[in-house]
């Protein structure tokens, strides 16, 4: 059976043919755990301490270590690396640590690590995978020793060092192209961004020579999968494939660590070794195993797309680019946790509960760090995951509300099972502040007052803003009364009141967009941004104009239709004028129907505007709008470089594709699950129509 923890568990014990996880000591509220494999020559010892004051979440500690060579420091420079992110899984064949983050090293360019280490039954012996990306050169370092001890080929196969009866030797795949001796050790080089590399340690006495290592990734990465529909291959680099739910994946032969031998939906790790006269074959890779998927045959990139932004999501959990899709380098934040983005319930939706549930508890625990500055628990729009932020301005109330309004509808989904005992239990106090903060920005007419990218980076009110905090609230009252707190959840239903006044006295009117150069009088709709009244504004705000219709108008039905919200009813007639509005005249010069950002014709923002778009379309049962629309988004996404099934944030960059933004790569699964009638059966007639020739398929109907 397979084992994976989100934290490292505390001492594990590594033996010969036998493994076994001791999780009892482990302080999950702390996130504090420490992993520990142990041989006769090696040892490898991964101890984390979490933090979320000041500084946010990261790793105290992560190191290797020999048992009797502790000064030996060795592996690629990496600044840090977050433990959320570490996984530790148990096969039959052997371990595997995975670990990834951003690497700081580059200025103004934010590489993606990631690290896999396998353990198979010999503890003298690691097999470690590292990928990054948009470096031009890796650096390995073999650190704490005198350069003169380290025997080094002349052809850079090989590198060994011995001490009191021990060698220690490394093989890499492929070679360095360059090694050199410096003060305390030595640096390798290499010009891809992948590098496998094999240690062997072994007592010299009577002890066999170091296995040649042969890699055999190109060949393990072939994948074979079998099913009713017949047998096909295809590369495991291939991220927009995976194993269906009616398929098994066919294992190569050999030695195997496999994590999927658990239920699905997971990203498993698989790796082999062989053994043949003398030489030490090892391949690797990572396949993404699926519970459920759905597809139309009207739209063949519809199951691609929903395959490649599940895996997107799934491997990049906390971050938020997904850098190896963006050729031009051009993605400059990467680095920071962007809180409004779907990404809770389009992991949830797909059978990704556990790894949803972990992202909510991230984020319900980073926003601790910011009580200190505003009194309150709450998440700003784009924080770094060391806590300082980007912007002080842009606290973005949007971004709070969305993650409230998902811790909500994740709570509706999980109400009988442990996750939703926990969330009505020790997060109950943190979600609850959560709510207050949103008061605590309030106007005397329920408007709140936000400062944020809808808002022109400016001091006012918005849709964008004033809808999501309405559903956030309106689900948490539910969470509330589920627990006990009559009190409280009749608080919340006053706020939502509150709120929803707000939304329908100050932010409904004239849908002008001087931006756009839509003018006066073409009709009213849910505004997009108010500014304050002079008394209110800021010395330090610029003047910027008031925005009727766009894009971020449409978070009305997208929050406040949603069945289990329930706040506008799918025939509303202001929801429905604002729609109507926005078909009419958000169209892109790149193609009609792919719908406008708020200030900028040229640039169609691909998350909030079609997002959004065909989310209102399908709580209104526009079925031939919804297809023409949905037709737009997958061909504007072929014209440009880069993966074409990871669609773009942003168009108008020609040449230079932005791709891989967690608001488009998380509203599309999340649309998807729609449509597929994951989020509860109410509005199954509208939905149905919007795609009739949607096929689901999960492992209960293979």
């Amino acid at each position: 059976m397979t084992s994976r923890q989100s934290v490292a568990p505390d001492r594990v014990e590594y033996r010969p043919h036998t493994m076994r996880f001791d999780t009892r000591d482990i302080d999950q509220r702390r996130r504090r755990g420490r992993l520990r494999i142990a041989g006769d020559t090696f040892a490898c010892v991964l101890e984390t301490d979490w933090a979320t004051q000041h500084r946010g979440v990261y790793p105290r500690w992560l190191s290797f270590c020999g048992v009797a060579m502790p000064h030996l420091k060795f592996g690629f420079a990496k600044p840090w690396e977050y433990i959320l992110d570490l996984d530790a899984s148990e096969g039959e064949a052997g371990l595997v640590v995975t670990s990834q983050g951003y690497e700081s090293l580059t200025g103004r360019r934010i590489p993606f690590a990631r690290t896999r280490r396998f353990f198979f039954h010999a503890p003298e012996m690691l097999y470690e995978i590292s990928e990054s990306q948009h470096l031009l050169t890796r650096q390995y370092g073999i650190l704490g020793i005198d350069p003169a001890s380290l025997e080094v080929d002349p052809m850079l196969h090989w590198a060994r060092y011995r001490r009191d009866g021990v060698c220690v030797s490394w093989q890499f795949h492929p070679r360095p192209v360059f090694a050199q001796p410096e003060a305390g050790g030595w640096q390798f080089e290499f010009e891809t961004g992948k590098v496998e590399t094999l240690i062997q340690w072994a007592r010299e006495v009577d002890g066999p020579p170091p296995a040649i290592f042969v890699s055999i990734s190109d060949e393990v990465g072939a994948l074979s999968v079998s099913g009713p529909r017949g047998e096909r291959r295809f590369a495991g680099t291939c991220k927009h494939e995976g194993v269906e739910p009616d398929e098994q994946l066919v294992l190569p032969p050999g030695e195997l660590i496999f994590t999927g031998d658990g239920p699905r939906p997971c990203l498993a790790e698989l790796a082999v070794r062989r053994m043949d006269r003398g030489q030490l074959h090892l391949g690797a890779t990572r396949v993404l195993l699926l519970k459920s998927l759905a597809e139309s045959p009207s739209f063949p990139m519809f199951k691609p797309s929903l395959v490649r932004t599940l895996r997107s999501l799934r491997e990049r959990m906390v971050f938020n680019a997904m850098p190896e899709d963006d050729p031009g380098e051009l993605y400059q934040w990467g680095a920071g946790t962007w809180a409004r983005c779907v990404t809770v319930l389009a992991l949830d939706r797909w059978g990704f509960s556990r790894e949803a549930y972990q992202f909510l508890e991230f984020m319900l625990d980073a926003s601790q760090q910011f009580v200190a500055s505003d009194g309150d628990p709450h998440l700003w729009d784009n924080f770094y995951v060391t806590g300082p932020k980007w912007n002080d301005r842009l606290y973005d109330i949007n971004a709070h509300s969305m993650k409230l309004y998902e811790a909500g509808k994740f709570y509706l989904a999980h109400r009988q099972d442990s996750f939703g005992e926990k969330l009505r239990g020790e997060h109950f106090e943190t979600l609850r502040r959560w709510c207050v903060w949103i008061e605590r920005h309030m106007a005397a007419d329920g408007a709140v007052l936000d400062e944020t990218e809808s808002n022109v980076w400016a001091h006012g009110y918005g849709t964008f803003t004033q809808a999501p905090a309405a559903a956030g609230v309106k689900l948490f009252a539910t969470l509330a009364r589920d627990a006990g707190r009559e009190d409280v959840a009749e608080q919340m239903e006053q706020l939502v009141e509150r709120l929803m006044n707000g939304l329908n006295t100050r932010l409904w009117g004239d849908a002008a967009n001087s931006y756009l150069d839509i003018p006066a009088g073409v009709g009213s709709c849910y505004l997009n941004y108010v500014p304050r009244t002079p008394t209110e504004r800021n010395w330090w705000d610029q003047p910027v104009h008031r925005i009727g219709i766009s894009c971020y108008s449409l978070a009305a039905a997208f929050f406040l239709q949603d069945p289990d919200v329930a706040l506008l009813s799918p025939d509303d007639p202001r929801a429905t004028e604002t729609l109507d509005l926005a078909l009419q005249h958000l169209g892109d010069p790149f193609d009609q129907r792919i719908t406008t950002w708020h200030i900028r014709r040229k640039e169609a923002h691909m998350g909030y505007g079609p997002g959004q778009l065909l989310v209102a379309l399908l709580y209104t049962g526009r079925g031939e709008e919804f297809r023409r629309r949905l037709a737009g988004v997958f061909d504007v996404s072929t014209r440009e470089i880069g993966d074409a099934y990871l669609l773009q944030e942003v168009l108008g960059r020609v040449g230079h594709p932005n791709r891989g933004n967690k608001s488009v790569v998380s509203c599309f699964p999340f649309m998807a699950a729609l449509l597929a009638g994951f989020d509860g059966p109410l509005l199954a007639d509208r939905v149905k129509a919007c795609l009739p020739d949607l096929v689901v398929r999960s492992e209960t109907s293979a």
